[in-house]
């Protein structure tokens, strides 16, 4: 991977990247205390759904590459 690849593939974990108070939660401070996440099931639901329509699906997969690319270079099994 070319270090400009690199670069545009860490500007999307990059602080500056998100905009708002709850950016990196997705807002799930405000759903606990209002109540609309109040158990296990619920949170399930609501990282089942952020998985697979929110920003976060983009931050896990750029996560799980980096995971990857790390045990290919130190040989992990």
């Amino acid at each position: 991977m070319t270090n400009d690849k690199l670069l545009y593939i860490l500007q999307l974990a990059s602080p500056a990247l998100p905009v708002g108070a709850y950016s990196y939660s997705e807002g799930l401070e405000v759903l606990v205390e209002t109540g609309a996440i109040a158990c296990w099931e619920s949170l399930r639901q609501w990282l089942r759904a952020e998985l697979r329509y929110g920003a976060i699906s983009i931050e896990a997969a750029v996560m799980l590459r980096a995971l990857w690319g790390r045990r290919k270079e130190t040989k992990w099994h």
